[in-house]
């Protein structure tokens, strides 16, 4: 839904969502949860495209570390 509202011109809505459901879904299930791991990489981008580029890469860094961690250093998609 997130990235849907980023793509609709409404990105601080889409931030906001993309906030939310990191700070209610990691509490919860943790952060290498697929749902957390979805927002995370969800927030990589949408902050990416509002031009925030070091906040960005901090996201980034982060769901490469869990995708890492779920997928493993070989797989396509890490």
């Amino acid at each position: 839904m997130a990235t849907s509202l980023q793509k609709d011109g409404r990105p601080d809505a889409a931030r906001a969502l993309a906030w939310s459901a990191i700070a209610i879904g990691e509490p919860r299930w943790g952060e290498a949860h697929p749902q957390v791991r979805f927002a995370i990489e969800a927030m990589a981008r949408i902050v990416y495209e509002q031009g925030a580029l070091e906040e960005a890469l901090t996201w980034e860094r982060r769901a490469l570390r869990l995708r890492t961690q779920a997928l493993g250093e070989k797989h396509a998609d890490t």
